[in-house]
């Protein structure tokens, strides 16, 4: 939902930046959704943890590598591949009415939708694949996603892989790889090798501060709960210690960005601190709306990026630039359309991939910890 609203309020807070008119409540609210981006170092923190639920349960069954990949493939490319094609109609259908407009232009980070005859075939292969982001490094056109918020899932689909292969090559010892990896990823930090766009650029750390996360919760002892807890404050605190001079400028990641390290390790603490209440959270009432976007968030990822474009860009051109006029009609039009594409695409595509109950674990409940000075176990948390 940040990331929602962070392009529902797009095209007024570029606006903003370049009038000198006082900022005023409704200016505060649409500063602070500017800072939406941070939905997606949080949620890379979710994937982790839920990956790992997911690896964890599917490591102490036969052939695990096998089952997983098969259950992340459906869960994921099916959807997308069908939204896609909706956003390259939706793209053409625009052209062709001489409404291209709605989405078109070049807006800080965000490209326009594409229309599919200026993709190559190598292009859209990358798209189909989800690995359009790092396809350049090997030649070709440059990079154009036809969902622009696709570069996320790019990260996701390599974090899957990763996992799968660590689930096929050390089931016995997956979270001591997964560790190790991490590990080496921190030290070829300074090595000079290609980075954009793939896992090592830094974007590994953010999916194995969930991975942290579930160990401390299922696994470790005071003392791994200790070790891991001050990986995820150095992690924290790497944006001011770089800045300080701190730390070596060559540890700067190419393309991870420190203030989404910030976002993502602060998270996972919070997440350790929050899990005693778990339960009250999720009793809280005026909760229940996120709850409800929670069962449909794939398809409200897929679908919002076309839906909140068009809409708050026409209302901009249409004139509604200020930012009591966006609060009051962008942001609502462009959340309540969003969501409500969102359910029916849940409803008619995403719910018929969804791994049968059962089948497809989550994250295992806690009711014991395993001792901090025992190795690794291959049994599942009881509960």
């Amino acid at each position: 939902m940040s990331v929602v609203f962070f392009h529902s309020t797009l095209f007024c807070h570029q606006a903003m930046q370049s009038s000198e008119q006082p900022m005023g409540l409704a200016g505060l609210f649409v500063a602070l959704t500017a800072r939406g981006w941070a939905g997606v170092p949080l949620f890379f923190v979710i994937s982790g943890y839920c990956i790992s639920a997911t690896a964890d349960s599917a490591r102490r069954k036969s052939r695990p590598a096998r089952r997983y990949f098969l259950r992340r493939f459906r869960r994921i490319f099916p959807p997308y591949w069908i939204f896609t094609a909706l956003t390259a109609l939706f793209a053409i259908l625009l052209a062709h009415v001489g409404w291209e407009q709605l989405v078109s232009g070049y807006y800080g980070l965000i490209l326009p939708v594409p229309h599919p005859k200026h993709l190559s075939v190598g292009q859209w292969l990358g798209n189909a694949t989800l690995t359009e982001i790092w396809r350049p490094q090997f030649g070709g056109r440059r990079a154009v996603l036809i969902l622009g918020q696709a570069w996320t899932l790019c990260y996701e689909e390599q974090f899957y892989a990763v996992m799968g292969l660590l689930l096929l090559i050390a089931p016995r010892r997956f979270f001591y790889a997964a560790t190790l990896l991490s590990i080496a990823i921190v030290a070829s930090c300074p090595v000079g090798f290609p980075k954009s766009g793939f896992f090592w650029d830094g974007r590994w750390l953010l999916f194995a501060a969930g991975i942290g996360v579930y160990y401390a919760l299922n696994y470790a002892g005071a003392r791994g709960r200790a070790a891991i807890l001050t990986c995820l404050l150095a992690g924290a605190l790497s944006d001011v210690l770089w800045r300080a001079g701190v730390l070596h400028p060559r540890l700067h990641f190419s393309i991870l960005q420190l203030n989404e390290a910030y976002a993502a390790f602060t998270f996972a603490i919070l997440i350790l601190a929050l899990h005693p209440y778990d339960k009250r959270i999720c009793a809280i009432r005026a909760a229940q709306p996120l709850f409800f976007c929670g069962k449909m968030c794939y398809s409200l990822y897929l679908v919002h990026y076309p839906v909140t474009l068009s809409i708050s860009h026409a209302l901009f051109n249409a004139g509604l630039t200020t930012p009591a006029q966006t609060v009051a009609v962008t942001v609502p039009a462009c959340v309540a359309s969003a969501v409500a594409v969102a359910w029916a695409f849940h409803l008619l595509v995403e719910r018929r991939f969804l791994n049968v109950q059962g089948l497809e674990p989550g994250p295992a409940p806690v009711s014991r910890k395993i001792s901090a000075n025992s190795r690794e176990q291959t049994t599942a948390p009881a509960g």
